[in-house]
């Protein structure tokens, strides 16, 4: 019985641990799409980005941040991917190539729903 009582405890634990999880990525996911999303839909050539742009900084601060635990939770590649299009992203306003700018931005935004989508608590999230 006393077995029983503590598997109960420790599944516990494991579910509100998932659960509290997947709020929180969630929580970090919507908070970059905002950001990525309220970014300029033009580059500017030779600009400052983060003088110009607060927004990039702040993107970039908030990814900084949240990077580590996002790669363990859903794993080191998608987090290198939302890295390296966050640079090539960054690189490409910078150097006012508006095309790749807008090709890059929606790449980030998919791999951040991408992020979102397999955290989530749903059938689609745990296949």
């Amino acid at each position: 019985m006393k077995s029983f009582i503590i598997s109960l405890i420790v599944f516990a634990v494991v579910i509100s641990a998932v659960t509290l999880n997947v709020f929180y990525i969630s929580k970090i996911t919507k908070e970059l799409i905002d950001i990525v999303s309220e970014l300029p839909n033009e580059a500017k050539d030779g600009s400052l980005i983060y003088d110009e742009n607060p927004q990039f900084a702040h993107l970039v601060k908030r990814w900084n941040e949240n990077e580590f635990f996002i790669s363990i939770t859903v794993g080191n590649k998608e987090a290198e991917n939302v890295n390296s299009i966050l640079i090539k992203m960054i690189e490409y306003y910078g150097a006012g190539d508006t095309p790749n700018y807008r090709a890059a931005r929606s790449m980030l935004l998919y791999s951040l729903h991408l992020i979102q989508t397999e955290e989530q608590l749903s059938i689609e999230g745990i296949l």
